[in-house]
């Protein structure tokens, strides 16, 4: 069955209301040294191991700087 009109309109907005993007640019070869990384480490998508890396960073911060908030998911 086709993805209709209403149906994309639909979930744009709940992405919307739901997620933020954040796009950045990187080095020439830095995209295939991560997925090459993400293959290795077994992550279930880019996406994934980014924000686990992230996170993971953020933990480090907490531990630095207590009086930073840093709201886990």
């Amino acid at each position: 069955m086709a993805y209709s009109k209403s149906q994309r309109k639909a979930t744009e907005k709940w992405e919307t209301q739901n997620y933020e993007q954040i796009r950045f640019t990187v080095p020439k070869g830095f995209k295939a040294r991560l997925k090459e990384s993400v293959k290795k480490t077994g992550a279930k998508s880019q996406r994934a191991f980014i924000i686990q890396a992230l996170e993971e960073a953020m933990k480090i911060v907490k531990k630095i700087e207590p009086d930073v908030e840093i709201e886990e998911y």
